[in-house]
């Protein structure tokens, strides 16, 4: 519509997403400014066939270009599933009148009654079947004029019952080289690029004369200085049917060497030639690059139905088949599917043939298991699989041991989780592997962190999610930005963080990133629950706890579960914040997260405080307590003393109270932290 080329200067260096969000952005100021000259309707044919992203812009410009003169008429064969109609007509049959009419305009002169009742009677007054009876009766000298009208010669000439068949007798019709011509157009595809068909035939002058050819008997459209398109489909169908299937093999095998010189690139158009050209394993492995291409621009439908063909095609060939597997993973690890990514596992697993690929089963497997909460199989699947990598898989390696310092982290054992995430990106620096350098940077960034060195997690969590932009790693910058939002919101700076989440979340739902947009629904909680709203808090923690609980995602679960329970804390409704932090509570014990068991029972200590419970609150505060002391986080255990000497005070053993806090005061040393002061 617009002629934008997106291979060409910066749009190259934006990710898809990006792109098309640039792309409808134009076609909506576009449309805007034509608009205020005059009238506009945009004409969509054959819209039964719309993809997914051309119903998006439909959508968009209808939505966005309400108060401007404009329209948007679709036309389809049948029901539309991804635009809804503010009308819609429905087109009937020809009527004696509308045939009559259809013929004196092809005819350039009346028809007689007589035509007029038989066209209508073998074609039920659809308007090709009538056209083509009528072209066919013609080229065939079977009409004559009778006082000024066109009848038919003899009442019961024997024509074709069927449009299909008319289509082929009008083919059949043609010189051999037209015939031939548009035969291989017709392997193309509806719409095609004249320079293929040169290429395939070698013979620039036959293809311009067949192209002219086809073009004048109506049978072709120019669509631009290159494009050619069928004028209708049924005309591609007959053309297509008229090739032997030898014949037809032959001219798509053509066909896909014709495009891999002129695209390289183009492996979906490619898989689909060799695939009917009878060449299986070839039209696989091109299918998988199509599918991780689709993956690539988040476009997880066509990724997957890519994917699955070539897992039909791949046969025994195990190497192509894991491929397609692993790739299919991925977009269900996108997607938050987790019972689709366990049984896709499991099929790697009997598909993998070699030892990187079995480790490459244990890398997502041991993701998947992080994902579900079961820490501990986790680990031993990850230590199993480093016991029997070899030198050969160093990348493998380094993932291997930066899973093992993510399920140190999760457990609470930072110094673990310290040491090995520096030991993965060694080994991710000796491979130049820049974009897994920068994963391990964003983690190191989280453990400074909560370190309480904020400048050191801000300069890490942005330089990688600089880095992510720069490889067009949407999901590893999303999660990048997450990271930088929290520090924003630790430090204090609530606007910056609000911006930094809301355009993450939004970001997230682009592309179909669940787990993304729990993590920045959840900090927009935060931010609303620093300013105060706690209606808001409580909004965007329910959103996110709905997303993880479909993803089936414990740790998110249990993160959002428990937020809640602080947000419900703050708005001083202490039964609800109890409820939602003993379920916190069984999720993080599930998964062995001492970090959550801990914050989830100093979380229920306060809220056993608000209900005047004492006893109770102190044992839930010192269960917290001793936990963050096991874990080497005494700061936040020293927080949870002090809350239980609250306790302590108001049900009246001062004595005990006064104790606490000195011993607290002391271990603080010279600055403590504001809870022991209160």
């Amino acid at each position: 519509l617009i002629g934008l080329d997106e291979d060409r200067g910066r749009a190259a260096n934006l990710d898809p997403r990006t792109r098309f969000e640039n792309a409808v952005g134009a076609m909506i100021t576009f449309v805007r400014a034509e608009a205020r000259t005059r009238p506009v309707i945009i004409s969509v044919a054959n819209g039964q066939w719309i993809d997914p992203a051309s119903a998006e812009v439909v959508e968009r410009l209808r939505s966005e270009l309400l108060d401007s003169p404009m329209a948007i008429v679709v036309e389809a064969r049948s029901e539309l599933r991804d635009i809804a109609a503010d009308t819609t007509i429905e087109v009937p049959p020809l009527d004696r009148s509308g045939v009559a009419a259809l013929a004196e305009d092809r005819l350039d002169a009346p028809a007689a009654d007589s035509l007029a009742d038989e066209l209508l009677r073998r074609s039920e007054g659809n308007p090709l079947f009538a056209g083509q009876l009528l072209d066919y009766m013609y080229r065939n000298a079977l009409l004559e004029i009778d006082d000024g009208a066109y009848a038919m010669i003899e009442a019961d000439v024997d024509v074709p019952v069927d449009v299909l068949r008319l289509l082929v007798a009008r083919i059949d019709d043609l010189p051999s080289d037209v015939r031939r011509i548009l035969q291989i157009g017709a392997v193309l595809g509806r719409e095609f690029d004249i320079e293929l068909l040169k290429q395939i035939t070698g013979d620039d002058d036959r293809v311009n004369a067949a192209a002219g050819a086809a073009i004048e008997a109506g049978l072709w459209d120019r669509e631009n200085e290159r494009e050619l398109a069928f004028r209708d489909l049924l005309v591609r169908d007959a053309a297509y049917g008229m090739l032997l299937a030898s014949d037809a093999q032959a001219i798509h095998a053509s066909a896909a060497e014709a495009i891999a010189s002129v695209e390289p690139g183009a492996d979906a158009a490619i898989a689909h030639h060799l695939d009917r050209a009878g060449d299986p394993q070839a039209a696989a492995r091109r299918y998988v690059a199509a599918g991780v291409d689709a993956a690539g621009r988040f476009d997880n439908d066509t990724a997957l139905t890519y994917l699955e063909r070539a897992m039909e095609l791949a046969g025994d060939d195990a190497s192509v088949r894991f491929d397609a597997l692993s790739a299919i993973h991925d977009v269900h690890d996108v997607l938050g599917d987790r019972a689709a990514q366990e049984t896709t596992v499991d099929a790697m697993a009997e598909s993998a043939v070699d030892v990187p690929h079995h480790i490459d089963v244990a890398v997502n497997r041991a993701r998947l298991l992080a994902s579900l909460g079961e820490y501990a199989d986790a680990e031993a699947v990850a230590a199993l699989a480093l016991e029997r990598a070899s030198d050969s898989t160093s990348t493998q390696i380094g993932s291997l041991t930066f899973i093992r310092a993510q399920l140190a982290r999760y457990q609470g054992r930072i110094e673990d989780a310290d040491r090995w995430a520096r030991e993965a990106r060694a080994v991710f620096v000796e491979a130049d592997d820049e974009p897994r350098m920068a994963t391990v940077d964003d983690f190191l960034g989280g453990l400074a962190y909560e370190a309480g060195d904020f400048d050191e997690a801000v300069q890490l969590h942005r330089s990688a999610a600089e880095v992510f932009r720069r490889f067009g790693r949407a999901t590893d910058e999303i999660r990048a930005l997450n990271n930088l939002g929290s520090v924003q919101l630790a430090i204090g700076d609530y606007s910056a963080a609000r911006v930094i989440h809301e355009a993450g979340a939004e970001r997230s739902r682009e592309i179909g990133y669940r787990m993304g947009e729990g993590d920045h629904l959840d900090n927009i909680g935060g931010t609303a629950w620093a300013v105060g709203d706690q209606d808001l808090a409580i909004q965007r923690y329910s959103q996110a706890l709905a997303i993880r609980t479909d993803m089936d995602d414990a740790w998110g679960m249990a993160i959002s579960t428990s937020n809640l329970g602080g947000a419900y804390l703050a708005k001083g409704q202490p039964e609800e914040a109890l409820e939602h932090y003993r379920k916190s509570l069984v999720i993080d014990e599930g998964m062995s997260r001492r970090r959550g068991e801990a914050f989830d029972h100093h979380g229920i200590g306060l809220a056993l405080l608000m209900m005047d419970r004492y006893d109770l609150a102190c044992d839930s505060l010192t269960r917290a307590s001793d936990i963050r002391s096991e874990i080497g986080e005494e700061h936040l255990a020293n927080e949870s003393r002090v809350a239980c000497a609250v306790g302590m005070k108001r049900r009246g053993d001062l004595d005990d109270a006064v104790a606490t806090v000195i011993e607290v005061l002391s271990a603080e040393g010279e600055a403590p932290f504001e809870g022991a002061i209160e």
